[in-house]
């Protein structure tokens, strides 16, 4: 068992994102925190569903994952990032935590230098959102950037890959709303055809069908 050294968890590290377009948090632990860029949240009471006290977005809906192959086939990955929840012992027992990481934090760059004597290669990160003295509109990208060095440590070639895994976002924070134009199941009359049925439903205005015919029940009308 490797030596390990503990301490304690630090709870603030580097906003990145452009000026005026919300930040996420990287810290020492190589994850991502305190995603405000949904206008939700403690920072934005007038949401549909009113002031959130709990996180949206949680550090390990973005992680790093790195994986470094051998020529006689060894295979090693590592989540570039110190979580627990991470890993699954029964279903993914061969991915697990790189065994530190030092973090140097300088706005508007973040560094990390991942530490796993384990590997035949040394990564570090560089972590950053444009940030440009007179440059408004490069300053205010609502983005930022993870470039990642990697060096070969060992005495032959290394196959070395890196993928980014982020949860699906899209509706987050809004099961108070509900979806437009949603269909619902028609039975036409006979001789009409039900997609006849669901293009009637989904037109903009009566004006946008240019011929009608009989109509479906439930008062749609079918396109001729």
């Amino acid at each position: 068992m490797p030596l390990i050294q503990s301490s304690i968890a630090h709870t603030s590290g580097i906003p990145l994102g452009g000026i005026g377009t919300g930040s996420v948090e990287i810290r020492p632990d190589g994850l991502f925190h305190e995603w405000q860029i949904f206008n939700m949240g403690a920072w934005s009471p007038r949401t549909p569903e009113g002031v959130r006290t709990e996180d949206l977005v949680h550090p390990e809906d973005l992680v790093f994952v790195l994986r470094a192959a051998t020529l006689d086939g060894d295979v090693q990955v590592r989540y570039l990032a110190l979580r627990e929840s991470l890993h699954d012992l029964y279903t993914a027992g061969w991915a697990r935590s790189v065994h530190a990481i030092q973090f140097e934090g300088t706005f508007p760059i973040a560094r990390l230098y991942y530490v796993d004597d384990t590997l035949p290669v040394q990564v570090v990160a560089e972590a950053f959102s444009p940030f440009i003295p007179l440059d408004s509109r490069a300053s205010g990208t609502p983005g930022f950037v993870v470039r990642f060095l990697i060096q070969n440590v060992s005495n032959a070639p290394v196959d070395v890959s890196i993928a980014g895994v982020l949860r699906n976002l899209v509706g987050i924070g809004q099961n108070a709303r509900s979806a437009r134009n949603t269909l619902s199941p028609i039975t036409p009359p006979p001789g009409i055809s039900p997609s006849l049925c669901a293009a009637a439903r989904s037109a903009i205005s009566p004006a946008a069908i240019a011929r009608s015919i009989a109509p479906c029940s439930s008062g749609e009308t079918a396109l001729g």
